[in-house]
């Protein structure tokens, strides 16, 4: 899309996290975005792949309302299409893996997983995952928007929406608590406010890819799950926080003025933090409403805008 073309165009009336935090991260890196410039399909991070089968996986393994008994064969057939359509996934994808991101570490944390978690001390809400969804954001003609990866009901504290997380480091105090401050799981959890009249928060259900060794000395969990709370005040305080970032990104629409950020570990990446996929588009010797991306290697033209949003849809 050229810049012209984006110009003409309404800005973007549903907003989900990504847009959100692009746009916080860099304005210019949500310009690049908002003209449909994406990761090429051959040089998509392994991490993001990894983490797309691994909710596969788990999408088949609770999308199956009947219960299984471990060691019965609705169990295995259950287990087997889980996996293998986690697996297939992967394999279409055609990229190498790389440290833990391995078609193989996939395969066996799955089985650890099932092996951690027999039985759920929630019930799952048929057919809720990975839906699309849009709602009126109250006050503004805009919508926020996403794809829930479901919602459970857990007896004794209500509604809960899930949100399954895969992670590269390991499982410590610190990368636990980082959910209870997460705009991703505040914008979830307020959607959720709008559908369960016993809404209670977010289930955050994480995963590491390490593995502990025969001879390792890991004292942090494999899996952990934490319930974030939220409170009305809270939600109140999310629509507040999001209507102003909204009304501040439309200042730079209307002035069409992006500027880069000037965070440098924001473009060349660091711990924790992948280097932007726009990096070397911004050293161009040219205006930047002038660049093609494509031009780049590793980038290419989405053929659709983004909008997860209308993934099966609600």
């Amino acid at each position: 899309m050229l810049d012209h073309e984006l110009r003409n165009q309404e800005p973007p009336m549903t907003w989900d996290n990504t847009l959100r935090t692009t746009f916080k991260q860099c304005p210019r890196k949500l310009y690049w975005f908002l003209r449909n410039y994406d990761y090429s399909a051959d040089v998509k991070p392994s991490y993001f792949v990894w983490g797309a089968a691994w909710q596969e996986i788990l999408t088949v393994w609770y999308d199956i309302e009947k219960q299984t008994v471990p060691g019965t064969e609705p169990h295995m057939l259950r287990t087997a299409k889980a996996l293998s359509t986690g697996l297939d996934y992967w394999d279409a994808q055609g990229i190498q893996g790389a440290k833990k991101d391995t078609r193989e570490n996939l395969e066996d944390k799955f089985f650890r997983y099932i092996a951690e978690y027999p039985e759920e001390d929630w019930v799952f809400t048929p057919e809720s995952m990975e839906v699309g969804w849009q709602w009126p954001l109250p006050g503004t003609e805009f919508y926020l928007g996403g794809a829930l990866d479901g919602k459970v009901t857990w007896p004794g504290l209500g509604g809960l929406v899930l949100e399954n997380k895969s992670s590269g480091v390991y499982l410590a105090d610190g990368v636990i608590a980082q959910w209870e401050y997460s705009s991703q799981v505040r914008q979830y959890g307020w959607y959720g406010s709008q559908l369960m009249h016993d809404f209670h928060g977010v289930l955050v259900n994480m995963a590491t890819k390490q593995t502990p060794g025969p001879r390792s000395n890991w004292t942090t969990p494999e899996f952990a799950r934490t319930v974030v709370k939220i409170t009305p005040w809270q939600l109140e305080e999310f629509e507040e926080d999001i209507t102003y970032d909204i009304q501040d990104f439309l200042k730079h629409w209307n002035d069409w003025y992006w500027p880069k950020t000037t965070d440098a570990i924001s473009c060349v990446g660091g711990i924790g933090k992948a280097p932007c996929l726009y990096r070397y588009v911004c050293l161009s010797d040219q205006p930047y409403q002038d660049e093609n991306p494509s031009r780049f290697a590793g980038i290419c033209e989405r053929e659709k805008s983004w909008a997860p949003w209308e993934r099966g849809g609600e």
